[in-house]
């Protein structure tokens, strides 16, 4: 994990404040628009422009040590079982079905939106 004080990126950050991000998801229709001013070096920027974007970045801004994944209720809605339960030993060492995701609440657009975030992480072999 990115926070675990002897990952290889920490320590080569030792100099700047740590390294503390989330990522959020929202569904829906963006707009990308390349702007800027054209010059020598022709710099143009992309912008993302839409509802799911501006979402998305409310979600992340929650979305801090130790739960980096945040999700709109849309896409938790549509979330495969395999994605959105796991299964963890209860106190009697037996194995239970668990909802990995953590519902709460953010205000968005002046009302409380449900969101989702997860500590559960996935390995990639």
């Amino acid at each position: 994990m990115i926070a675990h004080s002897e990952s290889g990126i920490n320590n080569l950050l030792t100099k700047y404040s740590a390294v503390d991000f989330g990522i959020g998801l929202d569904d829906g229709k963006i707009l990308c628009v390349k702007v800027g001013v054209g010059g020598d070096n022709n710099t143009k920027d992309l912008i993302w422009i839409g509802n799911a974007v501006n979402k998305s970045v409310v979600i992340s801004d929650e979305c801090k040590a130790d739960y980096y994944i945040g999700i709109s209720s849309y896409v938790y809605s549509n979330l495969l079982d395999s994605v959105k339960y796991g299964t963890k030993k209860n106190s009697w060492g037996q194995e239970e079905k668990v909802d990995m995701w953590t519902s709460y609440q953010v205000m968005y657009n002046g009302n409380y939106e449900t969101f989702y975030k997860t500590s559960w992480y996935w390995e990639v072999d």
